[in-house]
C-alpha cells in the first residue's frame, strides 16, 4: 500500500503550514505524547470513578478492549505495509519519523479508542474532553509528517467503532454471566435455614 498515492496534495498542504509555523514545533511534539498519555490515564482510572455499577463493568471491560484494538492495529499495519510520508516523501521535511509502518495510525487508534469508551463508562464532560484530546492528537501526527490524512481518519472510525462494539458486548455478556461481574462488591451471605425451617442466627 503506497499512501503517497492516496492523499499527496494534503501532504504538501500540511507541509507548508508546518514550515511556516515553527514556533508550533514544540507545542504538537509535547502534545502528540502528552495527549496520548492523558487518554491512557483516564481509561486506567474510569473504574474507580464510576457513577453507577454498568458504567464500572464497561470501564472494566474497556481496559481489556482497547489493547485488542491496538493489537488488530498492529496486525493490519503489518499488513499493508504502508511506508509513512516522512519515508515516502522525504522531501517534506517532517519534524517525527518513527520507523514503523503508516496504516493505520497507532497513536490515533489508541486515544480514538480510549476516547469512545469514555462516552459509556465516565461523565459526559470526561467524554467530551477527551474526545477533543483524540482529535488533537490525531491532527498533530499529521501535521508532524508521521502520518498521512487518511491514516488517522482510518484509525479512528476503526479505533472508536471496535472499542465500543468489543467494550459494550463485553459488558452484556459479562451481565448474563451467573458470577459477579468485574468490580463489583460481594454480597454478604444471608441467614442460614435449619431443617425446622426457622431462620438461624446470622
Amino acid at each position: 500500500m503506497d499512501g503517497a498515492d492516496i492523499d499527496p496534495g494534503i501532504a504538501e498542504l500540511v507541509a507548508r503550514w508546518r514550515a511556516a509555523t515553527p514556533w508550533l514545533h514544540d507545542v504538537v511534539l509535547w502534545l502528540t505524547d502528552a495527549g496520548w498519555l492523558l487518554l491512557v490515564v483516564a481509561l486506567l482510572t474510569a473504574p474507580f470513578v464510576a457513577t453507577d455499577r454498568a458504567r464500572r463493568v464497561r470501564a472494566w471491560v474497556a481496559l481489556l478492549a482497547v489493547p485488542l484494538v491496538w493489537l488488530a492495529n498492529s496486525l493490519l499495519k503489518h499488513v499493508l505495509a504502508e511506508p509513512r510520508p516522512c519515508v515516502a516523501l522525504p522531501h517534506l521535511d517532517a519534524l517525527s519519523c518513527p520507523t514503523s509502518f503508516a496504516f493505520p495510525s497507532g497513536h490515533t487508534t489508541v486515544v480514538a479508542a480510549a476516547a469512545a469508551t469514555l462516552w459509556v463508562t465516565s461523565r459526559r464532560c470526561v467524554a467530551v474532553a477527551g474526545t477533543v484530546v483524540a482529535v488533537l492528537v490525531a491532527v498533530s501526527r499529521v501535521y508532524l509528517g508521521a502520518h498521512y490524512l487518511h491514516d488517522v481518519v482510518a484509525a479512528a472510525v476503526l479505533a472508536s467503532g471496535l472499542a465500543l462494539l468489543l467494550t459494550l458486548g463485553g459488558a452484556r455478556l459479562l451481565a448474563r454471566s451467573p458470577g459477579p461481574a468485574p468490580g463489583a462488591p460481594a454480597r454478604a451471605p444471608g441467614p442460614t435455614r435449619p431443617p425446622g425451617g426457622r431462620p438461624g442466627p446470622p
